[in-house]
């Protein structure tokens, strides 16, 4: 009885989270939700320093000043590409039949 209700509440949670990140993607898209997927688990992460005494080593410093680094590297290279620039939203062309009507009514 104990396990089954574990289980349930296990896949319910699942869901609740799926639902939740679905909603985020919706609303407001799938950067804010790579972030906030992102800050989710380094909070987790760090969390588990303070919650479980765990000693945060040489190696683990460094780690995250890589990935500090390659973030940085990253968004500096993006920015420098020449010709970048943000796209626009083509017009729509308006559907053939319409073009017809419009030459018989004038």
């Amino acid at each position: 009885s104990g396990k089954v209700t574990i289980m349930i509440l296990f896949s319910s949670m699942g869901f609740f989270g799926s639902s939740c990140s679905a909603a985020i993607t919706k609303n407001f898209g799938a950067l804010t939700m790579s972030i906030t997927s992102t800050a989710r688990k380094a909070t987790t992460l760090f969390l588990s320093f303070f919650v479980f005494n765990n000693v945060c080593t040489l190696e683990h410093i460094v780690g995250v000043l890589i990935f500090i680094a390659a973030l940085l590297a990253k968004s500096l290279r993006r920015g420098k590409k020449p010709g970048k620039q943000p796209t626009r939203h083509k017009r729509q062309r308006s559907h053939p039949s319409r073009k017809k009507l419009a030459r018989r009514n004038s």
